[in-house]
């Protein structure tokens, strides 16, 4: 695909492996959207940021139980050369997910902190 940086590789995933190795992660991410939802209040950028990684989390974990449900297993197909890792777009979009929202609370927690020494 991107000659040593990304190849195309076929490989099986059996059994259910969304969230890689951690289901109980979903709860957190819906948990987080329904109570934005319930507040109903305009959500500042950094909140939508946040609502953004929370769906992509979610959208990469149900993708991969999908894949799982219909076949059996899911489909992973690119490949990092010279290393084992191989990942799907599911797999990047909740992994994707993740780095934004720890980015998006690591943004807050320093704008609070600046806040305070103001």
């Amino acid at each position: 695909m991107i000659p040593g940086i990304i190849e195309l590789r076929y490989h099986e995933h059996h059994g259910s492996i969304s969230f890689g190795e951690f289901d109980e992660f979903l709860v957190f991410p819906l948990v987080a959207i329904v109570w934005m939802w319930r507040s109903r209040k305009p959500l500042a950028p950094l909140q939508k940021a946040g609502l953004w990684a929370l769906a992509a989390i979610i959208a990469g974990g149900l993708g991969n139980e999908l894949s799982v449900f219909v076949r059996g297993y899911a489909v992973d197909f690119l490949r990092i050369p010279g290393t084992q890792l191989i990942a799907n777009f599911a797999d990047i979009a909740q992994y994707g997910g993740w780095l934004l929202f720890f980015g998006v609370v690591g943004l807050q927690a320093l704008r609070q902190r600046q806040m305070k020494t103001f």
